[in-house]
């Protein structure tokens, strides 16, 4: 069917009468009953593997940027007219100073900051030569309005390998909630921080290596995803403390220190006691075995 098929009669009837709609209808077949059926047989098919998880975490990252941009433009009608309330999508990360943009700048930019810093990955040293911190102005949407998506999602990450990762960035760039940071938790908890910091020292030197760790296999893309899985699950003040306390809990806390600044500015104004247990636990480069961290170039400097 066409698009016009889909949209609502109040929609219908307002451009009959001349109303000047400054959003279309572009996403109503979202919300249609065939698409909304379609969707439930598309997603079990990517929890049972009939879709594999690397083309199924890439189709549920597009749906969930496209329920992003139906919650950020609602409909907006001619004064005089019944007016759809807007709904409070955005969400506030910080308590001392708002991880917010201006909504004037979110009718004009392209892509939000966070998609922008994850997509450019501004946290890759060599790439950029500096290492460019998660902004502090920024906005996401609420996770609520792709649970289903989210937990699929989640599900994938059992058996998805390396890409489901990537995409897992891409979307909590995006979104922001109890759903997507319990997707996050599990990422965290099945990567290796010391793999990754090695693989972030040497894997320039090798094209192929590089390659099979970056987000599409290409040549000149970071290997480094933990950064951003830690940045954005770091993001929140209110339970940030809690989430760094579940992470000082594993064997290999310290290597946290050499991915993003939220792990280690946090330590350094809020945990000197757990930040001296980081230290304690380091080793010097002449120790039994090389660390990542003895590496010049190994990231963000403490």
């Amino acid at each position: 069917k066409r698009q016009g098929d889909f949209a609502p009669k109040d929609y219908r009837e307002a451009k009959q009468r001349g109303g000047k709609v400054c959003a279309s209808f572009w996403w109503a077949p979202l919300e249609c009953d065939a698409y909304v059926r379609a969707m439930g047989a598309i997603m079990a098919q990517m929890e049972s593997g009939d879709i594999p998880a690397r083309e199924a975490s890439t189709m549920l990252a597009k749906r969930i940027e496209a329920l992003v941009v139906k919650a950020r433009k609602g409909p907006v009608w001619k004064e005089g007219w019944e007016k759809p309330r807007r709904p409070h999508w955005i969400v506030e990360s910080r308590r001392r100073r708002m991880r917010r943009e201006d909504w004037r700048q979110l009718e004009s930019k392209a892509q939000p900051a966070a998609v922008e810093w994850v997509q450019k990955q501004n946290w890759d040293v060599p790439k950029h030569h500096r290492y460019h911190p998660l902004p502090w102005t920024m906005w996401h949407c609420r996770d609520d309005i792709a649970v289903s998506e989210l937990r699929t999602l989640g599900r994938l990450l059992a058996n998805g390998g390396r890409q489901v990762l990537w995409q897992v960035a891409e979307v909590a760039a995006r979104v922001s909630g109890p759903e997507i940071s319990a997707v996050l938790e599990a990422a965290i908890a099945g990567v290796d921080p010391r793999f990754e910091g090695m693989a972030r020292c040497i894997a320039r030197h090798f094209p192929y290596v590089n390659s099979a760790l970056t987000k599409g296999e290409s040549q000149d893309g970071s290997s480094d995803v933990l950064t951003p899985l830690l940045e954005l699950w770091l993001a929140d003040d209110g339970p940030r403390d809690e989430r760094i306390g579940k992470l000082m809990q594993r064997s290999d806390f310290e290597c946290f220190l050499f991915f993003g600044t939220s792990f280690s500015r946090h330590l350094s104004n809020a945990r000197q006691d757990w930040l001296h247990r980081c230290i304690l636990k380091l080793t010097p480069p002449a120790g039994e075995r090389p660390e990542f961290y003895h590496y010049p170039r190994r990231g963000p400097t403490l």
